[in-house]
């Protein structure tokens, strides 16, 4: 890992990494305090008037009666999926594409350090990024939920919905960062890093829709989490090794490939 490159990617991307913390911290607050036992069934109603298929796509057509069960629905079933996802794939193009329209890649392929180096050093940025981003909404979360209310939170389900959504993240970033390494043209790269995992993600939200379109489930990366399941207890340890041997794979590749391709700079 180069160190010079990892100071140079914390002081170019903190100020992005600070709006998405701070972001994803404001939703999970609001979330956390329109949780009202009470009012549970007046929030059922409502939505079961609104047209069911949007309330499916969303994944709200079940909020449960618990704290982590409204949790696990409204969060960790829509938001914690849009806003990771979009930083995955703006951070990978700020930290490969970026470099080369800038003409700065020519510049660090001149230094002495090698090319697998420089591609190792962004991948380790991107996945320590996503560690803190989730730990620190983790975290802000659980304190969230004990001020409010106290004891109600699940916390072995609740950090099993976190560290499997951190996961399934490693491998949609691995993904964004393959593209993002495999072509020298940023249209192509940024096409395909954003088309791949938006795509997953509609296809996700259609699967959802009804039993008709549940097949699609088996063409989305999504599909590896489901918090539905694992506020069930029905989620298995198979799906988290799948989205670390995606995310593996898809590094190793990425680095692999940046390492030997031929570069336009």
């Amino acid at each position: 890992m180069s160190r010079a490159l990892f100071k140079h990617d914390l002081k170019s991307n903190w100020f992005f990494f600070t709006i998405t913390l701070a972001v994803m911290l404001m939703y999970m607050s609001v979330i956390s305090m329109m949780y009202d036992p009470a009012s549970m069934d007046a929030m059922n109603n409502l939505l079961s008037a609104m047209p069911k298929q949007l309330i499916s796509a969303m994944g709200f057509d079940n909020l449960g009666s618990t704290l982590t069960d409204f949790m696990a629905s409204y969060y960790y079933g829509f938001i914690i999926l849009l806003f990771p996802m979009i930083y995955s794939i703006v951070l990978s193009g700020r930290l490969i594409s970026r470099y080369m329209d800038r003409g700065s890649m020519a510049y660090l392929l001149s230094c002495p350090i090698k090319r697998s180096r420089i591609a190792s050093t962004q991948a380790i940025f991107m996945l320590l990024s996503l560690v803190l981003l989730f730990g620190l909404v983790s975290a802000g979360g659980y304190v969230f939920c004990e001020a409010r209310f106290p004891g109600l939170l699940e916390a072995d389900k609740y950090w099993k919905l976190n560290y499997n959504a951190l996961f399934l993240f490693f491998a949609i970033s691995g993904i964004c960062f393959l593209c993002t390494c495999s072509f020298s043209e940023a249209k192509v790269s940024s096409a395909l890093a954003s088309g791949i995992p938006l795509g997953f993600y509609v296809i996700h939200m259609l699967s959802n829709v009804g039993e008709k379109l549940s097949w699609l489930k088996n063409f989305t990366i999504f599909s590896l989490y489901d918090a539905e399941a694992i506020m069930d207890g029905t989620s298995t340890s198979a799906w988290a090794i799948a989205l670390v041997a995606i995310a593996s794979a898809a590094y190793a590749a990425g680095i692999m490939i940046f390492s030997r391709r031929d570069m336009v700079l």
